[in-house]
């Protein structure tokens, strides 16, 4: 099996990037043979940067669907406080129809709460927003997968369905960081994914997640930063770039040691092949890779040669 097979490119729009430019990123990674991608769904940029680009969500998904033929998309995640289920499933459900069954729905409860309060949405507690996310997702996914639904919940209430009815079966993705959350994953997912974390952390929620997801067949992927270079001096200067944002110290092997132990793929091809094999045979079936600097072609070469090759 080849990494690429089961890898993806994750953009971070939020951080700069206009429609054209998530247009043509992912009309670049079908080009190269990734066989997913995916954005975020942040409506302020996460880093406090202000005065940039910030490209819609499902504005940019819809741009693409239709700029590309067969690389599968969608967003990791969005957060189900930013619309209603049933406007988020009717805009799945016809994105999903558009694309020839290509939509991957990533869902999660959100975490931002700069980005809520600037746009006046509510951003209510953590275990509401965490109990949101439980009673949209039975929603959310009946509906899109065809059926009429006739909901009255605590937060929620409808009576609908969809035409034209879904030739295929919607792949829905939860994000997921804590014990509630990987809960819900576990019993409502198609795919459970988490952000980058240590070996340690990812066992004790994978025992959570095993233990929730009973006979079901629920897929495992790991989302996060990347720093490839086979020349050592470029690798040392990004190393020491990303630790500095980071607010990590040290010489580059210190560094290097300390990014790996948060899950983080650093070093050369053959030591970043080492890592992700290494997650492979702890459970994970896929790798979304976060390419925030699009304009970093040497970066995404990289990234692309390592991921020719097999595990």
């Amino acid at each position: 099996m080849r990494l690429m097979d089961i890898s993806a490119l994750m953009l971070e729009p939020q951080e700069g990037l206009t429609v054209g430019d998530v247009v043509n990123t992912a009309k670049k990674a079908e080009e190269m043979g990734f066989p997913r991608l995916f954005r975020s769904d942040h409506l302020l940029p996460t880093s406090g940067r202000r005065g940039i680009p910030s490209a819609e969500c499902w504005v940019s998904l819809s741009a693409l669907a239709g700029a590309t033929t067969n690389i599968k998309f969608g967003p990791l995640v969005s957060p189900i406080g930013f619309r209603h289920p049933t406007l988020l499933a009717k805009m799945a459900h016809d994105l999903q129809i558009y694309s020839g069954g290509r939509l991957i729905l990533g869902l999660g409860a959100g975490w931002y709460q700069s980005e809520f309060e600037s746009y006046g949405i509510p951003f209510p507690s953590t275990p509401e927003r965490i109990a949101r996310l439980e009673e949209s997702l039975t929603i959310i996914r009946e509906l899109v997968n065809g059926q009429r639904v006739n909901h009255r919940g605590k937060y929620y209430s409808c009576d609908l369905e969809f035409h034209p009815k879904p030739s295929s079966k919607l792949w829905v993705v939860v994000g997921a960081r804590s014990r509630r959350t990987v809960e819900l994953a576990a019993r409502l997912a198609d795919e459970w994914n988490f952000f980058a974390t240590s070996i340690q952390d990812y066992l004790k929620l994978k025992r959570v997640f095993d233990s929730q997801r009973k006979q079901r067949e629920v897929k495992i992927s790991m989302m996060g930063p990347f720093i490839i270079s086979e020349d050592k001096s470029s690798l040392s200067l990004k190393v020491a770039e990303f630790a500095q944002r980071r607010g990590l110290g040290g010489d580059t092997e210190t560094l290097i040691q300390k990014l790996r132990e948060r899950g983080i793929t650093v070093g050369t091809p053959e030591d970043a092949v080492e890592q992700l094999k290494g997650w492979v045979e702890l459970g994970v079936h896929g790798f979304m890779f976060q390419f925030i600097n699009t304009s970093d072609t040497g970066a995404l070469s990289n990234l692309v040669e390592t991921l020719k090759r097999k595990v």
